[in-house]
This record gives structure tokens, sequence and C-alpha cells, in this order.
């Protein structure tokens, strides 16, 4: 559904520039109507690429007869450069919990009850 993808775009758009896009009824009425352009700008230096651009744009058409489908969204360059670029090891999040993925279910409810003694007042 055409909402659906104003949606994602909407909030897709909300994530990249950390700001909401339509404000008031006002900016998002005098947008649909053609009245004032989609603002892109971060506020900062850093502006989004072309194809990013390309992506909420096409996602926050005004017209949704022109919006993509689901599955055109899936498959926009923007969104698979992103899902085949390697992660950047400086932005990954480094855990202070120790991974547990190879320990049996009651290896995990020992380590879960050892820690409940330990917090326990």
């Amino acid at each position: 559904m055409s909402v659906d993808i104003w949606a994602i775009g909407v909030i897709a758009l909300t994530l990249l520039l950390g700001r909401d896009v339509f404000p008031t009824p006002a900016r998002l009425s005098s947008y649909i109507h053609r009245q004032r352009p989609l603002y892109l700008s971060r506020g900062d230096d850093e502006e989004l690429t072309e194809l990013c651009r390309d992506f909420i744009t096409s996602l926050l058409a005004p017209d949704p007869i022109v919006r993509p489908t689901a599955i055109a969204t899936l498959s926009h360059p923007w969104l698979i450069q992103g899902a085949t670029s390697p992660p950047d090891p400086a932005e990954t999040p480094v855990s202070s919990e120790p991974d547990h993925g190879d320990l049996s279910p009651s290896d995990i409810k020992r380590h879960i009850n050892q820690r409940r003694e330990k917090t326990k007042i």
C-alpha cells in the first residue's frame, strides 16, 4: 500500500535527519500540495548522498500512484549498497556482556540464577 511506503519514508527520513520531518499539519499539507519542497538537510555540514535522497523522495512522493512498491523499495540501490557494505568496526558497539551463543539452556539458566543471587539484598 502506498500509505505504508509513505510511512517508511517518514520514519527513514526522521531517523536520518534526527528531527520531525513534518512538525505541523501545515508543513505536511504544504508539501503534499507542492507548495513547499521536501527539506533534506541535516543541519550540519554532512549532506545525504544522492542515492539516499532519491530513495527518500521516491517514498515521499506526494502522488501515491508514483510511489514505489514494497518490492521496488527493497531493491533500491541505496538499500542494496547499505546491505552489502561491510560494517565499519569503529561503529560496531562493543558489549561488556559475554557472548553466550554456545551455552546450553541449562547453562543459561544457571548463569541467570547466579546473577540473581549476586543482586539479592
